[in-house]
């Protein structure tokens, strides 16, 4: 469904090219998992094709999320869910995640990583290039030089404008 769904709507977004494409995708396509490998290959897929058109001048958002809280995938969690958090997977309740979705089509276009918690070390073992983003909710991979300095800063607007530099 999913790499069918993203294939049918980059066709029909050709016709609009002041239209963008917001793909939601899941951290399973970063770190895998057990028992989610056709999940996880799907989201690979759509992030691939996602990074391919940016590439190509299209506006796109990758967006790979970690758990929205009592929704979707994560109804029957049960006690996964503590080791998910335990490991660094944040269950995120709707409005926070909705919050995180505004605040990334805020930014320029590109991949996102959100809802980790990058004081747990699996995180940052997995994810040493990623620089955090409000309150360590939402993660936005950004350039560096060679002295780890980053090349162009982010930043992001409030909910009433105003600019907010990230460091």
């Amino acid at each position: 469904q999913k790499v069918a769904g993203t294939i049918a709507l980059s066709r029909l977004l050709m016709d609009y090219p002041e239209a963008f494409m917001v793909g939601f995708s899941s951290i399973s396509s970063v770190f895998g998992g057990s028992m989610v490998g056709a999940y996880a290959s799907a989201n690979q897929f759509l992030d691939s094709y996602l990074e391919q058109g940016l590439s190509g001048g299209a506006r796109c958002y990758g967006l790979n999320w970690s758990n929205w809280r009592d929704t979707g995938m994560s109804l029957g969690l049960g006690a996964a869910r503590e080791y998910l958090g335990e490991m660094g997977v944040r269950d995120l309740p709707v409005e926070q995640a909705m919050h995180c979705l505004q605040v990334a089509l805020n930014q320029p276009p590109g991949r996102m990583i959100i809802g980790l918690d990058a004081e747990k070390n699996y995180v940052q073992r997995q994810m040493p290039t990623l620089t955090p983003v409000i309150d360590l909710q939402l993660f936005y991979k950004v350039d560096r030089n060679s002295s780890g300095e980053v090349i162009a800063p982010l930043v992001l607007s409030d909910r009433y404008g105003t600019s907010c530099p990230c460091k």
